[in-house]
């Protein structure tokens, strides 16, 4: 019986033992490394937790300041690191501080704190970081060679030591700059150097952290004047992507992924001085699209390229996600008489082109363009630069085979849509009124005349009683044959409708003794 209520008083104590911790101030201590070399940076992190909110803490690190040299992080003095701040309820907190391992040995840590607040308590925790010496660095390469001007020859290796490099007679001065491989090596002869015409040499020495040395030499040569017009002529002739067209600079853009995927078109390459360069394939086979910029890398256009490397910029244009060749006209054809020869600017050129005659749409123009393979008529809207096929420009056959070609009025009129019909015949009946009417009058001013009696010209009646002779006699005068007056003949009068008015007959009884009077007189 005494062997168990032993056991359990163990047990009970034990169970305590282990549950008071949890309810207890704990310090601690974290390294970012536990084990170093000489030189190395160690970052100590110290945390402290309560189990009740604290108002104030203060903590003291110690270090071993024979191996650590303290860097950063909280007030240093002598051999120690202190913390006091005022909290604000926290139930944790926690401090960096950075040395620099500067021997070998045991750089011990202790941290002890305390803390007030709700509660009271203290807590304290230690750590070692092993330093240890390592052997010194013999290292002696470098990592690289930069030079202001010209190319560095071979490509930099560490292993060589040995390099070349050409600059332009325009080039009086150069900088050389160097890093060591091993960041204890030292570097010696890196600067900015006067250059003379032909060659210079430049050493750089690196010196390991064990004292080895290496030596590195750049012998850069400045070309004359001669040399230097030579040079340039031999990078050009052998840069893959530079052409002259008309005496300007223009260079071929290799990669041709940026650009719009044009209906028609398919992306290639093709080899130019051991180079291979974009290039856009059209379907059709007609054409190889090759897009250049000027050196600036600005007024990039479509060229063609022919089979002696010469090239041309192309007329085009972009609409609706299309790429539109305009090519040019065949002048000697005979075309519709509605349009004219002209021309309009695209791109910043002049290109030929048929317009309306008389101004009619002058922001239109007719374009002869090449798309999908085929060549056609476009309508080119100037204003919106949008294009449309244009059917109604057609090419006009030779004069003989139009004539036999020409359909007849007939199959013209039946051509006529039902509206263009109705208002011919329309047209067609109007006129033919019109002329039996103008034909009705004219008849009309006709027969009026015929009919209408004309007044009787005054004349000297004598009496049917009387003959010729006698009156001779009476008037004393000496008698004379007349003249045979010809016999008017009798005119029958024409038969008057019965509408017609009568006609009066005109008075022509004369009196014969008037007569006689004025004979003798």
């Amino acid at each position: 019986m005494k062997r168990i209520i032993c056991l359990l008083s163990a047990v009970a104590l034990l169970i305590c033992a282990l549950t008071v911790p949890a309810f207890a101030d704990v310090a601690t201590i974290s390294l970012s490394k536990k084990n170093a070399n000489v030189g190395d940076s160690v970052t100590v992190t110290l945390k402290y937790n309560a189990p009740y909110e604290m108002y104030g803490i203060d903590a003291t690190l110690t270090y071993n300041s024979a191996v650590l040299q303290y860097v950063s992080g909280g007030n240093n003095s002598g051999s120690t690191v202190k913390f006091v701040e005022g909290l604000s309820g926290e139930k944790n907190k926690s401090f960096s501080v950075v040395f620099k391992t500067i021997a070998a040995g045991s750089g011990s840590l202790s941290f002890s704190a305390s803390a007030s607040g709700s509660g009271d308590g203290s807590a304290s925790a230690g750590a070692t970081v092993n330093v240890t010496s390592v052997q010194p660095s013999k290292n002696a390469n470098l990592g690289s060679i930069k030079l202001s001007e010209g190319t560095l020859s071979p490509e930099f290796k560490a292993g060589t030591v040995n390099y070349t490099a050409e600059v332009k007679y325009t080039t009086d001065k150069i900088s050389i700059s160097a890093n060591a491989a091993a960041g204890d090596s030292t570097v010696k002869g890196a600067g900015t150097f006067d250059l003379k015409v032909g060659e210079n040499k430049f050493s750089l020495t690196v010196t390991a952290a064990s004292g080895d040395k290496k030596t590195y030499t750049v012998t850069v040569k400045r070309l004359t004047e001669e040399e230097t017009a030579a040079a340039i002529q031999a990078e050009r002739d052998n840069n893959p992507y530079l052409i002259v067209v008309n005496e300007k600079d223009r260079l071929i853009q290799g990669d041709l992924s940026a650009l719009p995927n044009y209906e028609g078109y398919t992306l290639g390459t093709f080899e130019r001085k051991g180079t291979a360069l974009g290039v856009l394939v059209d379907n059709g086979g007609k054409y190889q699209l090759f897009y250049t910029t000027d050196a600036n890398g600005e007024d990039g256009a479509f060229y063609t390229r022919d089979e002696n490397d010469q090239y041309t910029r192309l007329n085009y244009l972009t609409s609706g996600g299309k790429l539109y060749i305009i090519e040019p006209f065949d002048f000697g054809i005979t075309v519709d008489p509605r349009f004219i020869v002209s021309s309009v600017e695209i791109g910043g050129k002049k290109i030929d082109c048929y317009k309306y005659a008389g101004g009619k749409s002058p922001d239109f123009c007719i374009l002869n363009c090449y798309i999908n393979g085929q060549s056609g008529y476009y309508r080119y809207d100037i204003a919106e630069n949008t294009l449309q096929r244009e059917p109604e420009f057609l090419v006009v056959a030779e004069p003989e085979d139009v004539k036999a070609q020409s359909p007849s009025f007939l199959e013209k009129i039946s051509n006529l849509k039902p509206q263009a019909k109705m208002v011919l015949i329309l047209l067609v009946l109007s006129a033919v009124l019109v002329a039996a009417l103008i034909v009705l009058l004219i008849m009309k001013a006709v027969v009026k005349d015929d009919e209408e009696p004309s007044l009787p010209e005054p004349k000297t009646v004598v009496s049917s009683d009387l003959k010729f002779d006698e009156v001779t006699e009476q008037s004393g005068e000496p008698q004379t044959e007349p003249e045979p007056v010809a016999e008017t003949p009798e005119v029958s009068e024409p038969e008057t409708e019965q509408n017609e008015p009568e006609q009066k007959e005109p008075d022509t009884d004369i009196d014969e003794s008037e007569f006689l009077d004025e004979s003798e007189e």
